[in-house]
């Protein structure tokens, strides 16, 4: 009979993150470059939840949709931190 024992717990995705807006896909949702190198996935903030942020500056965005089947994960823009 086999046993299994978990090798390595791996953590969830962080909910709200800090990252620089960069530019737009051809959607015309922005593609942001998070500031903490741990987090693996492109995020992508649609045109509408992206507010009054613009290309260059560092937002906090809430992470709703996680990536599936090559797609980005989704956020939404909640404070521009600076410009």
């Amino acid at each position: 009979m086999y046993e299994a024992r978990p090798v390595k717990m791996i953590s969830p995705a962080p909910a709200r993150i800090l990252g620089v807006v960069g530019d737009a896909t051809e959607q015309g949702a922005r593609r942001l470059q998070p500031v903490d190198k741990k987090f693996r996935y492109e995020v992508e903030i649609p045109a509408k939840e992206l507010g009054e942020a613009k290309t260059g500056d560092l937002v906090a965005v809430e992470v709703y949709a996680t990536p599936r089947f090559g797609d980005h994960s989704k956020a939404a823009c909640l404070k521009t931190m600076a410009r």
